[in-house]
């Protein structure tokens, strides 16, 4: 596919149990890009939420680790209106990090945090509970807590 002066094309696509992963080398005048793209395959469009916390954890594992591993690449959040699935992706990846660095975490603190740059972030209750679903789910299965 060309557009404009780029030229897209598809390398490879791979179905995995929670995402859809295609890889394509876009190139520019003599230089081309490899461009991995995620597609999270648990969270239909009409849904505020996805299905399970546990499988957009595990997404959120899987995006992180492809994240390290082409560390000098950008890595792109999107969705239909930017702020609704992507908003709830950006806060969860927020949360994880402060539960990892810092061992604790204040989900409306994060929040507060990130309407600061986009108001739209979780606009509705249900992706506000679902954040402490997907902490739930986290912390069992990272068994960060004992109850002594």
């Amino acid at each position: 596919m060309t557009i404009g002066p780029f030229k897209l094309k598809k390398v490879s696509e791979e179905d995995k149990v929670f995402y859809t992963m295609t890889v394509f080398n876009m190139a520019y005048s003599s230089k081309t890009k490899k461009i991995t793209q995620l597609e999270f395959k648990n969270w239909n469009t009409d849904q505020i939420t996805p299905t399970d916390p546990e499988n957009m954890l595990h997404f959120l594992q899987e995006v992180e680790r492809l994240n390290r591993i082409a560390a000098d690449s950008p890595l792109l959040v999107q969705c239909l209106d930017g702020s609704e699935k992507s908003g709830l992706f950006i806060t969860l990846m927020s949360i994880f990090e402060r539960v990892r660095l810092d061992k604790e975490v204040c989900i409306p603190q994060v929040i507060r945090e990130l309407r600061y740059i986009r108001q739209q972030i979780l606009p509705n209750f249900e992706q506000f509970q679902f954040c402490y679903n997907a902490v739930l789910c986290y912390v069992d299965s990272h068994q960060m807590y004992a109850n002594m």
